[in-house]
């Protein structure tokens, strides 16, 4: 009897239906104006799903014993639970913040979810070598970018994590990155650099013109 309750279908959806709404009152708890106004209501509400969470639980475990115990999910489950029920002092207050774990056993409930989830995990190996390449890449143009520009523009390239992050930042925001991360009077420098070069060309030509002479 009890193990058809666990498995039926409907207590799936109810189960999913009080994750779907526990996560939307433990996001009401943070606003100062819902507590205000509903602030008892939004506490007691959250114990109750909390006491059925626990006994959702127990009866999985009596059900399925060891095998509860074996499978990753469930102790997923069984994490995200039992954090709630630690006491909270000043010292675990941080632990009251994890109580929104909660909202992530729509993972372990929906099996599109858990399938999604699988296949990130079993991607992770690529995705290191992809990093690794990126990585790989920006090191080589930081150094390339410190040799070249590391005199000329100390701010930008003076050292190879300054050329990094220089790097990262034109990558990631594109036109916009000088404007955000170099510095008040970088522009002006640089200006003033490229005025210095075409006066030495100037002169150049100006002395190849003379020796032709």
């Amino acid at each position: 009897m009890l193990a058809r309750l666990v498995e039926h279908p409907l207590t799936e959806r109810f189960i999913i239906t009080l994750i779907v709404i526990n996560a939307i009152t433990l996001g009401l708890e943070t606003s100062p104006t819902a507590m205000a106004a509903y602030g008892p209501f939004l506490l007691t509400l959250d114990r109750v799903i909390l006491s059925i969470f626990v006994a959702e639980l127990v009866a999985r475990i009596i059900v399925r014993r060891g095998a509860f115990f074996r499978d990753p999910w469930s102790l997923f489950d069984l994490f995200v639970v039992g954090i709630a029920l630690v006491p909270t002092s000043e010292g675990l207050s941080v632990l009251r913040a994890l109580r929104i774990l909660r909202a992530l056993r729509l993972i372990t409930v929906v099996p599109s979810l858990r399938k999604v989830v699988a296949g990130l995990v079993g991607a992770m190996p690529g995705m290191g070598s992809i990093g690794l390449l990126l990585v790989l890449v920006y090191y080589v143009f930081a150094v390339m970018g410190t040799k070249l520009f590391g005199e000329t523009n100390p701010e930008l390239f003076g050292t190879i994590g300054t050329s990094a992050y220089t790097l990262f930042q034109d990558e990631v925001t594109a036109a916009e990155a000088p404007k955000i991360t170099h510095p008040a009077h970088s522009d002006e420098r640089i200006a003033d650099e490229l005025a210095g070069l075409r006066a030495d060309i100037a002169a150049l030509r100006r002395e190849m013109m003379t020796r032709k002479a």
